[in-house]
C-alpha cells in the first residue's frame, strides 16, 4: 500500500478560494488578499503543518486539499484538489539587528575601565574590548547562535567570505543537520596597519561584521562571528500569501515546486541587493518601510519573470484530464468530490493516506469517495472500523485490559468472544537453570495466565501466508 501521501484541511470553502474573474487577481498583487487559485498560479501553494511528518517524500507525496464547504453533514468534506510536495520549509528567526561596528578607538578616552559594546542578532549586547593600560584588550566574548533548522540536504555547504576576499566552509549538512566545519580565516599580516582601520567581512546573511581593529599598528581579533545559519525565508520582505501567512519563526510548510523556486531565486537576489542590511541600518520607521517598499517590488519582479518563462512540472494523470485542470503546479478538481471523514469532516494537522486509492475512486466517477487510511496501529485500524477516532479506540482498549484484570482476580477466568480463554493456572516448585551463568536454581510455586485459542484463531493461523520459522527457531530468538 502507498501511504506516502497528505490530505490536509485548507480552512476556506471551495467559493472563496476562487474567483470567476479571466484575468488573474493575483498579478500584480495589489489587493491585500486575492484568491488561493490565482495565487497558485502565480507563486505557487504553500500549506502550514504543526508538525514535518517523517513518511513523506518530496517530489512524490500529494498533498490533497479539503474544507466543509456548504455540506451540511459533520462527516463530510469535498476535495478541491491536490499539489505534489517539493519540499519541506521551516521559517527561521528572522535578524532583528546585526553587530554594531566597534568604536574607534582614537574617539574614546584614554580610561583603564573603558568598553566597546556591540549589539547581537537576538538584541543582547557583548564587550568586544576593554582598555587596559593603552591598549584595546579584546574579550573572546562571542554573540549567541540563532536557532538551527535541521532541513537541509546532505552534502550542502554555507560559506562566507574572509576580510581577504577568500571562501571558506562554515558548515556541512550532515544527515540532515549543518555540522561546523572549525575552517577559520587567515591571520591577518602582523604590523604595517593605521589604528582604528578595520577589516569587515560579509556573512552569508548579507549582514557585515567586523573581524579585526587595528591597535598600535597590529591587527587585534574582534570575536565578532557570523549567524550559523541562513534564514531559509524572508517572510517580512516577500508580499504576503493569503493561502497560508507566513509570519511566526518556526513554521514548517509544505511548498509545491514553483513556491521553492520563487523562495529560492527571492532569497539569492534579496542578499545580493542587500536590502536587509540597509533595513538593519534604518535608524526610524520611515526608512525601514522604503525597505520593505523596495523587497516587495523586487519579489514582484522576480515572481513576473519567473511566471514568463517557467513550465509545470506537475503533470495531471490520463484518468483524471476531463475532470481536472492544471492550474500552477495545483491539479483542481473541475467538479469537486464528496469523502467521507469520522468522526467529523474538519480536523486539524495532516492524515497520513493513499492518495492513489482516492484517486482512483474519483476517475470511476464515485459521487461519495472513501479515505484509505494508513494508520496499520491497533488503535488506528480500530478507530476506522468503528468509524471514530483513535482517542475512544485507546479508551476502548485500556477499559477492556482492566476488565480481564479484574475478571481474572476475582474469578479466575475471562472468556474473549471469538478469540480465547484466559483462566490462571498453578505451577508447582521445580527445578530450573539461570540461562547466563548456566547455574541450577529453585523456581517457587507461582500462578501464571494461559490462553485456549478458539476454532476461529486456529482457522486463521492455518490461512496465513507469511513466512514462518521452526518452532525451535522461534524459541532460540
Amino acid at each position: 500500500m502507498k501511504c506516502i501521501d497528505v490530505m490536509i484541511w485548507i480552512g476556506r470553502s471551495y467559493f472563496k478560494i476562487l474567483c470567476n474573474s479571466e484575468k488573474s487577481c493575483a498579478i500584480p498583487a495589489r489587493r491585500t488578499t486575492h484568491c488561493y487559485v490565482h495565487e497558485a498560479e502565480w507563486q505557487g501553494c504553500c500549506r502550514k503543518i504543526p508538525t514535518p511528518p517523517q513518511w513523506i517524500v518530496p517530489g512524490q507525496s500529494k498533498v490533497f486539499l479539503v474544507h466543509q464547504d456548504n455540506l451540511k453533514s459533520k462527516t463530510k468534506a469535498r476535495l478541491f484538489g491536490y499539489f505534489i510536495l517539493e519540499r519541506t520549509e521551516i521559517l527561521t528567526a528572522l535578524l532583528r539587528k546585526v553587530p554594531l561596528p566597534l568604536q574607534n578607538p582614537k574617539k574614546v578616552d584614554d580610561k583603564d575601565g573603558r568598553r566597546l559594546i556591540g549589539k547581537c542578532w537576538d538584541g543582547s549586547r557583548i564587550v568586544s574590548h576593554r582598555y587596559v593600560k593603552g591598549k584595546w584588550i579584546p574579550t573572546g566574548d562571542r554573540e549567541p547562535e540563532p536557532p538551527v533548522d535541521t532541513l537541509c540536504k546532505d552534502g550542502e555547504e554555507l560559506t562566507r567570505e574572509c576580510w581577504d576576499k577568500s571562501i571558506i566552509t562554515t558548515h556541512k549538512c550532515v544527515n540532515g543537520e549543518w555540522v561546523e566545519t572549525k575552517e577559520k580565516c587567515p591571520d591577518p599580516p602582523s604590523g604595517g596597519c593605521e589604528d582604528g582601520a578595520m577589516l569587515t567581512m560579509n556573512c552569508p546573511d548579507g549582514s557585515k561584521i567586523v573581524t579585526h581593529i587595528c591597535v598600535d599598528g597590529e591587527w587585534i581579533p574582534t570575536g565578532q562571528r557570523c549567524p550559523k545559519r541562513i534564514p531559509i525565508h524572508n517572510t517580512m520582505f516577500a508580499l504576503p500569501r493569503s493561502c497560508s501567512l507566513r509570519l511566526k519563526p518556526g513554521g514548517i510548510y509544505l511548498v509545491d515546486a514553483r513556491s521553492a523556486e520563487v523562495t529560492d531565486r527571492f532569497v539569492e537576489e534579496l542578499q545580493r541587493s542587500h536590502i536587509r542590511q540597509e533595513y538593519s541600518d534604518a535608524k526610524n520607521d520611515q526608512d525601514r518601510a522604503k525597505c520593505i517598499r523596495k523587497s516587495r517590488a523586487l519579489f514582484e519582479r522576480i515572481v513576473d519573470e519567473i511566471a514568463g518563462k517557467r513550465r509545470h512540472k506537475t503533470r495531471i494523470p490520463p484518468e483524471l484530464r476531463r475532470k481536472a485542470k492544471l492550474r500552477g503546479e495545483l491539479v483542481l478538481f473541475k467538479d469537486p468530490p464528496i469523502i467521507e471523514r469520522y468522526p467529523k469532516a474538519a480536523f486539524k494537522g495532516v492524515l497520513r493516506i493513499n492518495g492513489d486509492s482516492l484517486i482512483k475512486q474519483i476517475s470511476d466517477g464515485v459521487s461519495v469517495a472513501t479515505i484509505d487510511y494508513c494508520d496499520w496501529s491497533l488503535t488506528g485500524q480500530l478507530a476506522t472500523r468503528l468509524k471514530t477516532n483513535k482517542a475512544i479506540a485507546k479508551r476502548f482498549l485500556r477499559e477492556l485490559s482492566q476488565i480481564i484484570e479484574s475478571e481474572l482476580e476475582n474469578r479466575g477466568s475471562f472468556i474473549l468472544p471469538d478469540m480465547c480463554r484466559f483462566f490462571v493456572v498453578g505451577r508447582k516448585k521445580r527445578k530450573g537453570r539461570n540461562p547466563r551463568t548456566g547455574e541450577t536454581i529453585t523456581i517457587p510455586a507461582r500462578k501464571v495466565v494461559k490462553c485456549s485459542k478458539f476454532k476461529k484463531l486456529s482457522e486463521a493461523a492455518e490461512r496465513c501466508s507469511c513466512v514462518l520459522l521452526e518452532s525451535s527457531e522461534q524459541e532460540e530468538n
